[in-house]
């Protein structure tokens, strides 16, 4: 577990700030409305909600604006590197994301980046073997996989990951270690108790098959194709 010192920065809090955002709006008008009645200007209330109009449209629009970024993860993620390139979540995040958009080589360079800084981080080696993966790297992300669980071996994705690579490789019984220990570490992981089932049955356990399918079903009744 990592501290957050930066979410409040990076997701400017929008809705906690709601509160916020209608004071400004009552303030702007409050403002105008003395400033006409010390002129004495006409209409001062009708000044004032215009002002008061004017702030919610300023605000609405800068809203607006912000919430595109957050259609576009990658360029939400890109904006705090621009002022802080030594942010490892903003570029941990921006590498999954580019990741998930098929920019496996921009995403590889990012991790890149982070790897002297992060060299015993479980979950940055297993980005780097399913990258690797994805671009058909077995063995690079076997090397990956067995790294992550080096690093930690009480990380349970790294646990599945490797089990999924031996569980390509036909290696039944190393497949099934793998995903008992990801089950072991996280008894909730049902995709990891769903591969586990297969990797038994694979081997001639079909009692262990069973149970194991049946405690994935209890977690997520679609969880077994």
């Amino acid at each position: 577990i990592e501290p957050i010192l930066d979410l409040a920065g990076e997701h400017r809090m929008y809705l906690p700030l709601a509160s916020v955002i209608g004071l400004a709006v009552v303030a702007a008008a409050s403002i105008v409305r003395r400033i006409a009645n010390r002129q004495g200007a006409g209409r001062p209330n009708a000044m004032a909600g215009v002002a008061s109009s004017v702030a919610a449209v300023a605000l609405s629009l800068r809203t607006y604006v912000r919430n595109r970024d957050y259609v576009e993860p990658t360029r939400l993620w890109s904006q705090p590197l621009d002022g802080n390139p030594g942010n490892l979540r903003a570029r941990t995040n921006l590498a999954v994301h580019m990741m998930k958009a098929g920019r496996l080589d921009e995403s590889l360079e990012q991790l890149a980046i982070l790897e002297p800084s992060m060299p015993n981080s479980a979950q940055l080696q297993v980005h780097f073997g399913i990258i690797e993966l994805k671009r058909g790297n077995r063995a690079e992300a076997a090397r990956r996989f067995q790294k992550a669980v080096t690093a930690n071996p009480r990380s349970h994705s790294a646990w599945f990951n490797l089990g999924s690579i031996h569980f390509g490789d036909s290696d039944w019984k190393r497949a099934a270690e793998c995903f008992r220990t990801a089950t072991d570490l996280n008894s909730r992981y049902e995709e990891a108790w769903g591969a586990l089932g297969w990797s038994w049955e694979n081997c001639g356990d079909d009692r262990g098959a069973i149970d194991c399918f049946r405690r994935a079903l209890e977690l997520d009744p679609e969880a077994v194709g």
